[in-house]
């Protein structure tokens, strides 16, 4: 068992060094400093990242942790600076007595006396930038600020927050969102606390005191931008209140990952406020506490670099000389695999090498010769297999054209003769199409346009046809005498034992990469053996006439395709590429 493995290990080595010493002089030198270089600055970066990672790491804990105490305990000292205000707020004789003429029904009027709490609920929202707006709500009758909006709801027991309040007794500390009781834009936290009239809570009378929202995330992202890190605002629920930015989402993952014992990447600084229970706290990630770090190790890695690039470029320079020709040579004759023969080996010198260059280029041209030549022959046969296929087209169609003119001019007089005449013209007109091998899809079109209406004046009310043509195809290149043919196909073979009610269909649509042609009939229908078979029997062009057209002008790029439709009625569909 050991010798097994033994003999294994040494396989092993064996061939790591084979593949080492198949490796290029260059790659070999390059490699070698390369180690050595990346080696070194690893073992000394690791080091000096290690060390200074801890320290930076440690100092930054303990400045966030102090920076959250303070902000503590300046919002604890707001928080308690506005519930002073609320509370000398009720002890306010004006205060005092509207509220009894409402709690207590009394029967002195209170309607002209509402300015004046107006004023006593301004004095709170007066010189704090916290506070939003104060609303009181009791027994249906409402007093707020009216510089911060009108009120939308004289209700507030129909309101959603009035909901969440769980102990009508206590103060309630709500989260950030829209303001329920007055229409206004800006997001606020209620704070909700029963009216307190000489030491006596009333359940159906409070105090809704909304905090500015913005305010305070405007400091959270003072802090936060200092700190590199989310700072949020959470109470004693565990909801959270507020957060700087946009992270409340994120800030919400990474506490619950904390719970779960699953937020190592983080590092959480918190304090308590004692006013209300909340915890404002700051979630920094370790990537941005160690951000100088980092930055001295790319420096360090950046320095690695250099001097690998640099001992890399002397070896190189050392072998070029001697491995530069011999990789060139070899680019070539990869190239030459490929069937590329348009470059030549050229060396100033006369050496091995330089006489292995004049025998590759002697061979690259002898080679191109032989190509150009294959290449000539290969045009000239596909122009003489195209010009054979198009003959046979013409005999066949002039045959049966004279003869039309011949049988039309006996039975229906001149006037027959002159559509025939002209649709005859349009077909020869377009069909040689000036000796050019290629046309357009509108004059394709109209070459089976005219065919179809010189054989419907030979099939009196036999059949009839329609046509549609996409607008922006009718310019574009194609091989000409694809579309008469199938319509041929259907008039002799489709409708051979019909009098009457054949319909003919034309369609060409293009999808920017492809034209699809479509000729469609309700014949007898016929399979596309059947449809060879007769081809060649009456000298017609056949199918796979035009399929061998379209094979030598596009190669694999187009096709020919026949489907039956139903029981009766024939569906070819030629598909050629897109050229315009």
């Amino acid at each position: 068992m050991r010798r097994d493995i033994s003999e294994g290990g040494a396989e092993t080595v064996r061939r790591i060094k084979t593949f080492v010493m198949d490796l290029p002089m260059k790659l070999k030198l390059s490699l070698l400093c390369f180690l050595l270089v990346v080696f070194s600055t690893f073992l000394l970066t690791s080091v000096v990242y290690i060390y200074t990672a801890g320290m930076i790491k440690s100092d930054t804990e303990r400045y966030t942790d102090e920076v959250m105490l303070q902000s503590g305990n300046y919002l604890d000292e707001k928080m308690r600076g506005i519930l002073q205000k609320t509370n000398y707020m009720q002890l306010n004789p004006d205060f005092i007595r509207i509220m009894k003429s409402i709690l207590y029904k009394e029967k002195d009027s209170y309607v002209d006396e509402t300015s004046r709490i107006t004023d006593i609920i301004s004095q709170i929202k007066s010189g704090e930038e916290l506070v939003e707006s104060v609303y009181v709500s009791a027994k249906n009758h409402t007093f707020y600020n009216f510089d911060s909006g009108i009120a939308k709801t004289t209700d507030f027991e129909g309101t959603g927050l009035y909901g969440e309040i769980v102990d009508k007794k206590r103060i309630y500390w709500g989260t950030a969102g829209e303001n329920e009781l007055l229409n206004s834009r800006v997001e606020v936290i209620p704070m909700v606390l029963p009216v307190t009239i000489y030491k006596e809570q009333f359940d159906d009378a409070f105090i809704i005191l909304n905090l500015n929202a913005d305010v305070l995330k405007r400091q959270l992202d003072e802090i936060g931008d200092n700190l590199g890190g989310i700072v949020y605002i959470r109470n004693e629920a565990g909801d959270l209140v507020i957060t700087s930015g946009g992270g409340k989402e994120k800030a919400g993952e990474i506490l619950a990952a904390e719970e779960a014992g699953r937020a190592k990447n983080y590092q959480i600084s918190r304090s308590g406020l004692r006013v209300n229970g909340w915890e404002i706290g700051c979630i920094q990630s370790n990537r941005s506490l160690l951000a100088r770090v980092n930055t001295l190790r790319n420096f360090m890695v950046g320095i690695a670099v250099f001097c690998v690039v640099l001992f890399a470029i002397v070896a190189g320079m050392l072998a070029d000389s001697i491995t530069r020709p011999l990789k060139k040579l070899q680019e070539l004759m990869e190239q030459a695999v490929k069937m590329e023969f348009r470059q030549e080996f050229n060396v100033r010198y006369r050496d091995e090498v330089g006489h292995l260059a004049l025998g590759f280029n002697e061979m690259c041209h002898r080679i191109r010769s032989l190509m150009r030549q294959v290449e000539e022959e290969e045009e000239q046969k596909r122009k003489a297999e195209l010009q054979a296929l198009n003959a046979q087209i013409n005999p066949h169609f002039l045959y049966n054209t004279l003869d039309c003119i011949y049988w039309t001019s006996m039975k229906d007089g001149n006037q027959d003769i002159a559509e025939v005449a002209l649709n005859i013209s349009n077909v020869f007109r377009l069909g040689l199409n000036k000796g050019r091998e290629t046309t357009t899809v509108e004059r394709e079109v109209r070459h089976a346009v005219s065919y179809m209406r010189v054989q419907k004046v030979i099939y009196k009310g036999k059949f009839d046809f329609q046509v549609y043509c996409q607008q922006d195809l009718k310019d574009c290149e194609i091989i000409k005498l694809i579309l008469q043919p199938l319509v041929e196909n259907s008039i002799l073979h489709g409708f051979k034992n019909m009098e009457c009610g054949g319909e003919i269909f034309i369609e060409a649509r293009g999808d920017g990469e492809f034209i699809q042609f479509k000729v469609s009939d309700n014949g007898c229908g016929i399979d596309e053996s059947a449809a060879e078979a007769s081809g060649r029997e009456d000298g017609g062009l056949a199918l796979e006439n035009i399929r061998t057209r379209l094979k030598l002008h596009y190669q694999d790029q187009a096709s020919l395709r026949l489907s039956q439709e139903g029981e009766g009625g024939t569906t070819v569909t030629v598909r050629i590429p897109y050229v315009r």
